[in-house]
This record gives structure tokens, C-alpha cells and sequence, in this order.
């Protein structure tokens, strides 16, 4: 299936946009972060450079975060790191790439 979008110079698009406040999720910035929507819920992987990583879900109708897993530097590897992507197979698979790390 493909789909085209025209765009006719000769008409001006009139968008109305607003914002909503939601429940942040715990955990904020990251060295690596990642992010899959699935329709009413959206999953953010965030990872930092201490080894220390998780995967959350986020309900968006009941404005709820859940923690799926958390990874500590003693979690036997593998886990996510810098590069680490996330994609949704619009079923029942999330896909997750988990990156990679360097040491000096």
C-alpha cells in the first residue's frame, strides 16, 4: 500500500494545536533513550551510562506509568545502552535494539 500526500501551494493548512499536561514518567533524561507508541500506550527505555537502565509503559487513559523492568550494573548483559531502539509491530512484538557502550 503507498500512500501520496499532495500539497497544493495555493491553499494555506489551518491547524488548531493544544497541549495536555500528563504524568511525567520517574526517570528523566538518559544517556540512551528510546520511544514506541502503540496506540493507547507508549513505552520509553531509558538508560544511563552507570549501567543502569529501564523499560517503561505508559497508560495513557488511565495517565499511569508502569515499570517493566529495571536493569543494574550487576544485571548480567544484555542491556540497553546508547542506541538502543524500540519499534512496534502493530500486533503483539515490540522490537528492542538494545545498543551499545564503549569504555576508555
Amino acid at each position: 500500500m503507498i500512500f501520496l500526500i499532495v500539497v497544493s501551494t495555493f491553499v494555506t493548512p489551518v491547524f488548531s494545536v493544544s497541549w495536555l499536561t500528563k504524568e511525567p514518567t520517574s526517570k528523566k533524561g538518559g544517556y540512551g533513550e528510546a520511544v514506541a507508541g502503540t496506540g493507547d500506550t507508549v513505552y520509553v527505555i531509558h538508560s544511563y551510562s552507570s549501567g543502569q537502565a529501564s523499560l517503561r509503559k505508559y497508560y495513557s487513559i488511565q495517565d499511569s506509568w508502569e515499570t517493566i523492568i529495571e536493569w543494574t550494573p550487576d544485571t548480567p548483559a544484555p542491556r540497553p545502552k546508547g542506541g538502543t531502539a524500540i519499534a512496534w509491530n502493530n500486533n503483539d512484538y515490540l522490537y528492542i535494539i538494545l545498543g551499545a557502550a564503549y569504555t576508555r
